[in-house]
């Protein structure tokens, strides 16, 4: 390939330069065939540019914990390759998503939730925490919220992971996914995965109040369904009692009956009135606390577990 001389690079810097774009005409050729994936391209580019190992190295030397997510976005930008046959399907996928994305602000509003409603809810946004600063979304997938491999303790370098990683996990309207080494998790994803109620509660007393709150809950379902079973005892004895029935009796004795049905009739449609009021009440004052009692506990114990925390926490 013919290239110019230029004055100030050195022999080898031009030999350099030369053999990179070499390369690149190279790659942009075989980009254009049917010969490779677009998969393939993308590993290409990591590989034989070392686009993969610059990314790493950035994440390592970098303060700005942001700038160390691209080594996680080209990931996925990898992982969206997959799906598309060429190279120029997967780049004119890209073009159209970001022309798609430069028209954002036309039809987004403030918080980043598009105001065309159900036309844009299948949409996906691919986003720097720093880009998503400000915006919210029904669901958020934070990605590799794992420990960084700087050995800096400072505590302005920890606040500041501490302040991204807050960001990210409050983007989410509704549902927040997040993916992290099972090696080296966040400490701050077990910051805000773990309940601050039981922090200084051992693994052994958790699972000790979990099995309290379910055996307390079964014996308070067993009260609510006798309350029910009464319930509908008095429904079934409403329902008898107003039944037409043939009179049987002279007109003088009939109305008398009809006074003590009445009576008995009003008193059953009270005790039902009173049998829903106790069934609201022990639903509301004992069934949901100690539901969401039992819950908080159970989702304690999972996570800890899922964290590898065991009886370290």
């Amino acid at each position: 390939m013919f290239l110019p001389e230029i004055p100030t690079l050195r022999s080898w810097e031009q030999e350099k330069l030369r053999d990179f774009i070499t390369r690149i005409d190279r790659s942009s050729k075989l980009a254009r065939t049917q010969e490779i994936s677009a998969v393939d391209c993308i590993q290409i580019l990591k590989t034989e540019f070392g686009l993969e190992d610059f990314y790493r190295d950035q994440s390592r030397k970098s303060d700005d914990l942001d700038q160390a997510n691209d080594e996680v976005f080209l990931d996925v930008i990898t992982t969206l390759a997959e799906n598309f046959k060429t190279p120029i399907e997967f780049f004119q996928f890209i073009c159209k998503s970001r022309g798609d994305n430069d028209g954002d602000s036309k039809n987004t509003s403030e918080n980043g939730i598009s105001k065309e409603g159900d036309s844009k809810s299948n949409e996906i946004y691919l986003s720097t925490i720093h880009k998503a600063k400000g915006k919210e979304f029904p669901n958020v997938i934070y990605f590799n919220l794992s420990k960084s491999d700087t050995n800096s303790k400072q505590a302005q370098f920890i606040e500041e992971e501490r302040r991204v990683a807050y960001v990210g996990a409050t983007r989410p309207k509704d549902d927040l996914l997040i993916t992290f080494s099972s090696r080296k998790p966040s400490d701050f994803l077990i910051e805000m995965s773990l309940n601050s109620k039981f922090k200084d509660i051992k693994d052994e007393e958790l699972k000790r109040r979990s099995t309290s709150s379910r055996l307390h809950l079964e014996k308070e379902k067993v009260v609510l369904k006798q309350l029910e079973a009464n319930k509908g005892i008095a429904i079934a004895l409403f329902n008898e009692l107003t039944k037409t029935q043939s009179s049987k009796w002279p007109d003088w004795l009939y109305g008398l009956i009809w006074e003590i049905q009445n009576w008995r009739i009003n008193n059953t449609k009270a005790r039902i009135q009173r049998i829903d009021m106790q069934i609201k009440r022990h639903l509301e004052t004992i069934i949901r606390p100690l539901s969401f009692e039992l819950n908080e506990i159970e989702e304690e114990i999972n996570m800890r577990a899922a964290l590898g925390l065991g009886n370290n926490s």
